[in-house]
């Protein structure tokens, strides 16, 4: 039997087979759709590979945690979670950080519902909530002089496209002692691995490129294994896991990521260095123009010539 050397496979590999599912009665390798409820006990514990106990699908189900174990390869995270949404994994992760006695430092610049959430749970939790100018030495300036306790941060910002240096942001607090989440969406883990540049968790919407076809909704979080067992249990207590039909859509979706990244990428700066030069349009936002302010950024951090496909 032909076996891979995981640990020297690329993107492209790891989004196909990362699942690691193997059938050994049928020999089957494409996880199916579990839908049991729940799983029977046998009167020995069922573990899943993580350690935690097959019983019942609103804890663990084996679709949804094929799922999990290639988001964690293509992030070159411990282990990762799958939500039912972007904004539940957001959420049960602000939960798990947020303290009444933290601050957490958030840019004004970030998709408007998790600011929102942001604000809510300040009120309702008591933590210190801190704003600061979307860019990378702003930012810094802002970690330096408050001291925060965690910091989320979009490695490319929600709308405007600012590219954020998350390997100088988690420098920067690892010196302080705080915590960087980055929500990774609109890069996708193609084009940045936060969690190689110092980042404790990484975030995902698996609604936009990841599952990529517009059937699925869905949310990820990849982190150190740590980190996510503490995750897990909000997910298992707030009731936001992936279901598995979802999970085997995005399963489908995933495989296609590498190519879908590379094409919609350089379509996108065709059509940016088209519109910049139409002269009806008046400024373009996209990073991958050379007027672009962030293309510096963009260069140093991400790990292709590619930019994404957001304009």
């Amino acid at each position: 039997m032909l076996r891979w050397r995981w640990e020297e496979t690329g993107k492209a590999t790891d989004s196909i087979h990362g699942h690691m599912f193997e059938d050994k009665i049928t020999g089957a390798f494409i996880p199916p759709i579990f839908l049991s409820a729940m799983f029977e006990q046998r009167g020995e514990t069922r573990l899943t590979d993580r350690g935690t106990e097959l019983k019942y699908s609103r804890e663990e189900n084996p679709t949804t945690r094929a799922l999990e174990r290639i988001l964690a390869k293509l992030e070159g995270g411990g282990d990762a979670l799958a939500f039912n949404s972007g904004m539940a994994a957001i959420s049960a992760t602000i939960l798990a950080l947020a303290k009444h006695d933290i601050t957490l430092l958030i840019p004004m610049e970030v998709y408007g519902t998790t600011m929102e959430l942001a604000m809510t749970l300040s009120d309702k939790i008591g933590y210190k909530l801190e704003l600061a100018w979307p860019d990378t030495e702003s930012l810094i300036e802002s970690i330096e002089s408050r001291k925060p306790d965690v910091v989320f941060v979009e490695s490319m910002t929600n709308p405007m496209l600012r590219v954020i240096d998350v390997e100088e942001i988690s420098k920067t607090c690892f010196d302080i002692g705080c915590w960087v989440v980055v929500d990774n969406t609109f890069t996708t883990p193609i084009l940045l691995n936060p969690l190689k540049k110092g980042a404790l968790i990484v975030l995902h919407s698996l609604t936009k490129y990841i599952a990529g076809h517009n059937d699925v909704v869905g949310g990820a979080i990849v982190s150190i294994s740590p980190m996510v067992k503490l995750l897990w249990d909000w997910r298992r207590m707030l009731g936001s896991i992936m279901q598995p039909f979802e999970a085997y859509l995005t399963l489908r979706g995933v495989k296609t990521l590498n190519v879908r990244v590379e094409r919609a990428s350089t379509t996108a700066k065709t059509i940016a260095e088209f519109l910049e030069d139409h002269p009806r349009v008046e400024e373009v936002y996209y990073p991958g123009l050379n007027s672009n302010p962030y293309k510096r950024v963009a260069d140093k951090v991400f790990e292709r010539k590619l930019y994404g496909s957001m304009i």
